[in-house]
C-alpha cells in the first residue's frame, strides 16, 4: 500500500520484525532457504511442527491423536512470534496479539510493533462472557494508542 498506509494501526499474531532471539534466528534461517521474510502461514507451520515434536518427545513416540493432544494442551512452548499455549478445554491457541503502526523504515513501509495484548485466545461464539473480555482487550490497546498519539507528541520523542 506504499505511503497510503503510513500510520495505519493494525494487529496481529506475528510479525518477522519480532525481536526477540527465536525471532531473529527464524528469519534469518527462513531467509536463508526461501529468499523472503516468513509470514503468518510460515509461523503457523513452524509452531504446528513443534508442537507435534514436543507432544511425541512427551508420549515416547506414540503418535495416537488423543495421546498427542492430552500431553500438549495447556503447556506454554517458546515460538518466535512469543510465548504460546493451547486451552486445554477448546484447544485454541492462547497467543499474544501485537499493536502495529506502518511507518517508514529506511525505503520501507512497515509495521513496526508498540504494544501487545497477552495471552489472547478467540472467543468461543456464543460465549458473552469471552466476547465481552475479547472486545474490553481491543478497547484497552486503543486507548492506549490515542493516549500515546496525544501524550507523545508532545513530549517530542518516540514512545519507548
Amino acid at each position: 500500500m506504499g505511503e497510503a498506509a503510513l500510520d495505519m494501526i493494525t494487529a496481529w499474531h506475528y510479525d518477522y520484525k519480532l525481536d526477540n532471539p527465536l525471532n531473529r534466528e527464524f528469519v534469518k534461517e527462513f531467509n536463508a532457504m526461501h529468499g523472503r521474510n516468513p509470514d503468518f502461514f510460515s509461523i503457523g507451520g513452524y509452531d504446528g511442527m513443534h508442537v507435534i515434536y514436543e507432544a511425541l518427545k512427551k508420549t515416547g513416540g506414540n503418535t495416537d491423536g488423543e495421546a498427542l493432544i492430552a500431553r500438549r494442551q495447556g503447556d506454554e512452548v517458546d515460538s518466535p512470534r512469543g510465548p504460546m499455549s493451547i486451552d486445554p478445554e477448546t484447544r485454541d491457541v492462547v497467543q499474544t496479539i501485537y499493536i502495529r503502526r506502518v511507518q517508514k523504515v529506511g525505503d520501507e513501509y512497515v509495521n513496526v510493533p508498540f504494544d501487545r495484548i497477552e495471552k489472547r485466545k478467540r472467543p468461543r461464539p456464543g460465549n458473552a462472557e469471552e466476547i465481552e473480555d475479547a472486545r474490553l482487550a481491543r478497547r484497552r490497546a486503543l486507548r492506549r494508542v490515542r493516549l500515546r498519539d496525544a501524550v507523545v507528541p508532545a513530549l517530542g520523542r518516540p514512545f519507548r
